[in-house]
């Protein structure tokens, strides 16, 4: 299952490279036939700790896994900016990645998929979900469907006031980077 592209020169697997075999071959390719045979706009969800010393991920693998992101079309992605705790283990590791590129790869990864997220999001416009309505905030009611977990995903914006904990069917009428707006229909 490994190859030489997984060892480094000392003969050691990289962890990184590992990850980055794992998911270019074998979850892209249970990803993408899931979707297909669900046929859900919106499936997928996973969370990157980027820049952590004992992964030494180089620039070359860094670029991989944004190709990653793409081809894979993530639905929810969530990135960690590992940082420099003293007095941890990682603290003493060699490889420890600039600050700054930690943050530079961070928000290259969000900045594609906020262009993923919203490409997705797009596809649900016109359709009719299930929501359950959660409440209200500073832009009105809102609610989230099957596919929102709270407090990491985004929302269904509401039309109309609904009671906190009911299940209404929402038409999608809008959407924007990670939000959609919807018209109840009952």
């Amino acid at each position: 299952m490994y190859n030489a592209r997984h060892i480094d020169t000392n003969g050691v697997i990289s962890p990184a490279r590992v990850v980055a075999f794992y998911l270019k071959y074998l979850c892209l390719e249970k990803l993408v036939s899931l979707k297909s045979i669900t046929k859900s706009a919106l499936l997928g969800a996973i969370t990157f700790a980027l820049s952590q010393p004992a992964l030494a991920v180089t620039d070359e693998e860094f670029k991989a896994l944004l190709r990653f992101i793409r081809e894979a079309g993530i639905d929810h992605l969530g990135v960690f900016r590992y940082s420099l705790e003293e007095g941890t283990p990682a603290a003493g590791m060699d490889n420890q990645v600039p600050r700054k590129t930690a943050e530079e790869r961070a928000d290259k990864l969000m900045e594609e998929q906020a262009h993923i997220s919203a490409r997705r999001l797009r596809k649900l416009v016109g359709q009719e979900l299930a929501v359950l309505a959660e409440g209200f905030d500073e832009n009105g009611p809102f609610g989230r469907h099957q596919g929102q977990a709270p407090e990491v995903d985004g929302v269904v914006r509401l039309d109309e006031d609904v009671e906190a904990g009911t299940f209404v069917r929402v038409m999608i009428t809008d959407s924007d980077v990670y939000d959609l707006k919807g018209e109840v229909l009952e």
